[in-house]
C-alpha cells in the first residue's frame, strides 16, 4: 500500500524534550492500516501502547495502558462507533482523543464535536499534519493539567490561611474563597463564587482595606489575583 506517513518529515516539526516518549493508543479496525500507522508512529518517536478494533477492547485497553493520547477511527467494528466510544470514556482522567477518519461530512463532524476531541483529522494524512495534531493535543493537555494543579494548589493555600483571602480571575470574578473570607463577608462560599469581588466586599463592609497579589503563569501571563481582605475603620 502507499505510504501514508513520511518519517523523514519528523525533523520539520522538531523534537520536544521529554522524559519519555508519549504513549499512544490506536483504535482502528483496518488491520493493515493500523499496523502501518503504528510503525510510522514508532518511527516518529512515539510509543504505541495498544490497539483495538472495537469499543469494548478500546475501553479495556485504554484503562489498562493509561495512554497519553488516543487516535480514534470513527467507523470501527461493533455496534458502537468511535464517537460514542470516545464519549463513554470515563471522566475525569480520560486521555485526549484525536479522531482519525475518512469521514469529513458535516453530520459526522457535528457528532464528533460533542465528544470534545482534541483534533479531527481525515485520512490519508501526512506525518507533518498528524504529528502537529498530536503535539498540539499533548501540549494542550499538559497546559490544562498545569492549570488544574495550580488552581488546586492555590485553593489549598487559601483554605489553610488564617487571613481572609479571595482568589479572582483578572476580571474580578471570585474563583476561590476561604473560610475566613466567608466569615468576614458574611456569606457562604457557594454564594460568593462567581460573583464580582467588589460587590461582595461592598455588601459586607462599606470600608475595607484590600491587599492584592497578581498571580502569573510560567509564561509570565497574568492569570488571576489573590486579595487579602481586612475590615477597615469607618
Amino acid at each position: 500500500m502507499n505510504e501514508l506517513l513520511n518519517p523523514s518529515l519528523n525533523a520539520i516539526l522538531g523534537t520536544r524534550k521529554r522524559d519519555r516518549s508519549p504513549r499512544i493508543f490506536l483504535v482502528e479496525d483496518e488491520a493493515i492500516f493500523a499496523l502501518d500507522l503504528s510503525e510510522q508512529l514508532e518511527d516518529a518517536g512515539y510509543t504505541v501502547c495498544g490497539t483495538a478494533e472495537h469499543a469494548e477492547a478500546a475501553w479495556a485497553g485504554i484503562q489498562a495502558s493509561q495512554p497519553d493520547l488516543v487516535l480514534m477511527d470513527v467507523l470501527i467494528k461493533g455496534t458502537t462507533d468511535g464517537i460514542e466510544t470516545a464519549m463513554r470514556l470515563p471522566k475525569p482522567g480520560s486521555p485526549p482523543v484525536i479522531f482519525l477518519t475518512a469521514f469529513s461530512d458535516q453530520k459526522t463532524i457535528d457528532r464528533a464535536t460533542r465528544a470534545t476531541p482534541y483534533g479531527y483529522l481525515t485520512k490519508p494524512v501526512q506525518l507533518r499534519e498528524l504529528q502537529a495534531g498530536i503535539e498540539v493535543a499533548l501540549y494542550k493537555r499538559e497546559a490544562e493539567m498545569r492549570k488544574h494543579q495550580s488552581e488546586a494548589w492555590l485553593q489549598a493555600c487559601l483554605s489553610c490561611a488564617t487571613d481572609a483571602l479571595v482568589g479572582t480571575d483578572m476580571d474580578g470574578k471570585i474563583l476561590y474563597v476561604n473560610e475566613a473570607a466567608c466569615q468576614l463577608l458574611r456569606s457562604e462560599a457557594s454564594t460568593l463564587i462567581g460573583s464580582a469581588w467588589r460587590f461582595a466586599v461592598t455588601g459586607a463592609h462599606p470600608v475595607m482595606e484590600v491587599h492584592q497579589l497578581v498571580v502569573k503563569d510560567e509564561a509570565g501571563q497574568e492569570r488571576g489575583v489573590v486579595r487579602r481582605l481586612k475590615p477597615g475603620s469607618a
